[in-house]
């Protein structure tokens, strides 16, 4: 399949002529007229049908050909009048017009994202405009003493003539006969750059630079994750005209930050409403602009800030925000988020807002908004609040948000160093004879913005016949006008030329789109939330034997548990524990530590511990309390973490108690942080604990045996007897008897259990309980050699 024909492009200093499948368009704003005179000596070689076209084109915009013969026609002319104009400027390589250079068949590229790296000029000049504007204007001739400085230069000499240098020489007045044009020797220097402030300047050309930079921080401020992405955006906010030919130049020694490969961009062309953009990222953000901290206190009554919670009590809290600007410049619309959970309740503001600041509190979310942040500035906010923890489970104190723009700085450290592009202008000179001096033309060079966008003139070379000759008739530096849109011009000072033909010049031309620059940088921080650890621990208390016979001394081993259940480490602990009369209070010594199952050595590991017994005495006839403390646990066993279990072991010995009496050894533990905060009060009835009965037990029992011979020889059948006539339950009883060596079981009713010890078999019968009243018949069957005597059978019993 063949290709589509390329379009035909020319670009000339009035406009665009476009060609494309017999369609020709011409997008300007110069009349037929006008161009037919500046283009006279290329139109003059045209056929009547040529210039028909461009007549019709020039009036409609848009014009069919149907002829090939007369488009082939037509280009020639075309490109006769392209390499007639002589642009002052070179268009990049997709557009086809140079200097020089008539247009090929390259098709035109509309966007260029990514061109071939190559030097490109920093300013870009604009064709020529070659319009002879016909000025019916009087012009008084130069005064005779300018006469006389050109009297002595021949024609061939006459060069440049900078006006702001000679205009002040000249005078109109009384001025009679036809003046020789003073010749002024050129000045050949540099046209160079020159600065100008454009900051300010409305432009519909947008040229942005825009970071984003998110950090994920801890709550002690460090970094767990930082991300900047950048974007260079060029915008046409315009409605009505093109840019085209933009360079974008960054500083060089600041692309090294980024993951930009080059520091020049070239754009062919932005149409109304488009857009171009580059994003890039930032290489290895290390620093937050801010510094912020959140610091929570539950216990106000100390000055040092404490996190400790207790369940189901409600405690008064205090939040504080703190804010400094680390930058030496100032940040703007920062707004931090703090999201409340539905715990927290009487939220409200302490002391007040900080100047430039603002305060919202709706569902939960604080708002704090902060206008402007001066460098090295700190503000804080403070907020008391109520809560009530449900449960022993920490409790979350809510994210933090935190963004703000930065329109100074940006973490890349990128600047433009230059923005240039053309948008729609038309310049040219106008060429009035002077009415009573023939052959002497009144000059003046005009600049005119035909676009949306404000267009700064820098400067203009005026050369005589073209812009190939190396004769410059007048140089205007250093202009750095701005040019605004809706058809605001330039016009230079006059100058006068005499030559019997009309004269013509080339131009060469410094100017471009005056842009509006920006930069801002977008800062969001996310603070992890931090949790209020809950103190709590659970104790229990546990007894070697439940009972205790009446009037027999006994011995009884205490065991105390306190188990950490908490997040928050104990470091400190109180214990109070409650000896009943009839007991024997135990000494220090005789108290065991141990930690997670391991004994504790009280001297070797120097744990800093206190005790005390009231009365501090061994009489069993009062009651006694124990008072232990075990503080600074940190700094020798370490605090007591979450899950850690610390055991007291001692032995009581009960003398003689009473029958009936019911014993309780109620114990209060109370625990603290190592920071001391609100304590934890474990009361008598928070503790697992049980009691000891003292019970009268008087034992009633019938024991007896009886044999009988079996029905065979050498069997005999036992029967046991065992009645409990007391009135308490024996507990874990064992019934056993012993059977000569001679002879073997053959059955037993229960079941028994067979063992060997010395001369005999014992066999045992064991049960749980035996109630008061209940009696109990075992029966079992042996069979041996010899005689088995009655007096040989025996029975035991234990419980």
């Amino acid at each position: 399949m063949d290709s589509d024909p390329p379009m035909k492009v020319f670009v000339l200093s009035f406009g665009t002529i476009e060609l494309l499948d017999g369609i020709l368009v011409i997008d300007t704003d110069l009349s037929y007229k006008t161009f037919e005179k500046e283009y006279i000596e290329v139109l003059s070689q045209a056929g009547k049908d040529i210039k028909k076209i461009l007549k019709n084109t020039f009036e409609n915009g848009e014009y069919e050909i149907k002829d090939s013969i007369k488009e082939d026609l037509l280009l020639e002319v075309l490109e006769k009048l392209e390499a007639y104009d002589n642009p002052s400027f070179n268009f990049s390589e997709t557009f086809e017009p140079s200097k020089g250079e008539t247009s090929s068949d390259e098709p035109i590229q509309t966007e260029d994202l990514e061109p071939p790296e190559q030097e490109e000029p920093d300013i870009f000049e604009e064709p020529e405009i070659l319009e002879n504007y016909e000025s019916e204007m009087l012009e008084e001739p130069l005064q005779s003493t300018l006469e006389d400085q050109a009297e002595s230069k021949s024609e061939n000499e006459r060069g440049a003539v900078d006006l702001q240098d000679v205009l002040p020489t000249i005078n109109l007045e009384d001025t009679l006969g036809k003046p020789e044009i003073p010749e002024f020797p050129v000045e050949e220097e540099p046209m160079l750059p020159t600065e100008i402030d454009t900051e300010g300047v409305a432009s519909k050309f947008l040229v942005q630079l825009t970071e984003n930079a998110d950090f994920k921080l801890d709550h002690d401020q460090k970094i767990q994750d930082a991300t900047v992405t950048g974007k260079i955006l060029l915008k046409n906010s315009g409605k009505n005209d093109r840019i085209w030919d933009i360079n974008l130049n960054l500083d060089k020694s600041k692309i090294r930050t980024t993951s930009l490969k080059q520091n020049h961009f070239h754009i062919n062309e932005l149409s109304p409403g488009k857009t171009w953009e580059q994003d890039y990222t930032v290489r290895n953000p290390k620093k937050v602009p801010i510094l912020f901290k959140e610091s929570i206190d539950t216990f106000l009554e100390n000055s040092e800030e404490i996190h400790t919670l207790i369940p189901k009590q409600e405690t008064v809290l205090e939040f504080n925000f703190f804010l400094e600007n680390q930058e030496n410049h100032e940040i703007t619309n920062l707004k931090l988020e703090k999201e409340f959970p539905e715990a927290f309740t009487s939220l409200k503001l302490i002391d007040e807002i900080p100047s430039k600041t603002e305060l919202e509190f709706e569902d939960q979310i604080l708002t704090w908004k902060v206008l402007s942040l001066e460098p090295e500035q700190a503000i804080n906010l403070k907020i008391q609040g109520k809560i009530s923890p449900p449960s022993i489970d920490n409790i979350k104190t809510g994210p933090i948000r935190i963004s703000f723009t930065n329109s100074n700085d940006l973490y890349s450290t990128l600047m433009f160093e230059d923005v240039s592009s053309i948008s729609k202008n038309m310049y040219y000179i106008e060429k009035d004879e002077k009415v009573q001096f023939p052959n002497n033309w009144n000059c003046r060079f005009i600049f005119e913005n035909k676009s949306e966008f404000p267009i700064l003139l820098e400067n203009a070379e005026i050369f005589s016949g073209d812009i190939s000759s190396d004769k410059k008739e007048i140089v205007f530096r250093t202009i750095n006008e701005i040019i605004y849109p809706a058809d605001d011009e330039w016009r230079s000072q006059e100058w006068t030329v005499i030559d019997e033909d009309v004269p013509t010049f080339g131009k060469n031309m410094k100017f471009k789109i005056v842009p509006s620059t920006t930069k801002s940088l977008i800062v969001n921080i996310s603070i992890d939330e931090v949790e209020l650890p809950l103190l709590w621990a659970e104790v229990r208390k546990t007894y070697s034997v439940p009972e205790i016979a009446s009037y027999v001394d006994t011995s009884v081993e205490v065991k105390t548990s306190i188990i950490n259940q908490g997040d928050a480490e104990i470091n400190e602990l109180t214990i109070k524990d409650f000896i009943p009369e009839n007991f024997i209070p135990p000494s220090l010594d005789d108290i065991k530590f141990l930690l997670n199952g391991k004994v504790l050595d009280k001297s070797k590991q120097k744990i800093e511990l206190y005790f005390n017994r009231e009365p501090d005495t061994d009489d069993s006839s009062e009651p006694h309390q124990l008072h232990i403390q075990l503080v600074n646990l940190q700094d020798s066993i370490g605090a007591i973490k979450k899950k850690s279990k610390l055991e007291l072991q001692y032995a009581l010995k009960a003398i003689k108690p009473p029958p009936d009496k019911v014993y309780t050894f109620p114990i209060t533990v109370t625990a603290n942080t190592q920071s001391e905060g609100p304590s934890l009060e474990i009361t008598p009835d928070m503790v697992e604990n049980s009691e000891i009965k003292v019970t009268h037990r008087r034992r009633k029992l019938t024991v007896g045996k009886s044999v009988f011979p079996g029905d065979a020889t050498g069997e005999y059948e036992i029967l046991m007897v065992f009645k409990n006539r007391g009135n308490t339950p024996i507990e874990n009883a064992v019934i056993s008897d012993l059977v000569p060596t001679n002879f073997k079981l053959l059955t037993s009713e229960p079941k028994a259990s067979i063992s060997e010890i010395e001369t005999k078999t014992l066999l045992e019968w064991k049960f749980d309980v035996i109630e008061p009243g209940k009696k109990l018949e075992i029966t079992y069957k042996i069979k041996g050699t010899g005689e088995y005597k009655t007096s040989d059978a025996e029975i035991f019993h234990k419980g």
